[in-house]
């Protein structure tokens, strides 16, 4: 399983001062269809901890939905977003139909 967000992505936008059963919340949350994902290893390895505008999926075909799925889980968790965040997942949700 692998956070859409990661866990280390979500520290540092802004989960790093919310109390501890919050951050619990946040790494368990499966009441979100988008929060965590079966992902290849390869995959979950060349993600590691980065946003948007440091690492796209390989496929083109899925990037709506993994920016879609971003700022939903973003947006739950009030976590920051940076502008080149935003910049790239305007772009990916230009692929949604």
């Amino acid at each position: 399983m692998d956070h859409h967000v990661p866990l280390a992505r979500a520290h540092i936008s802004g989960g790093d001062y919310r109390p501890r059963e919050r951050k619990r919340a946040y790494a368990n949350d499966l009441g979100y269809d988008g929060a965590l994902n079966v992902s290849a290893a390869g995959v979950n390895r060349g993600k590691v901890a980065k946003a948007p505008d440091e690492w796209q999926t390989p496929d083109p075909v899925t990037w709506c939905t993994y920016a879609e799925w971003w700022v939903q889980v973003k947006a739950k968790w009030e976590l920051t977003v940076t502008t080149g965040e935003v910049d790239i997942l305007m772009d990916m949700l230009e692929t949604c139909p």
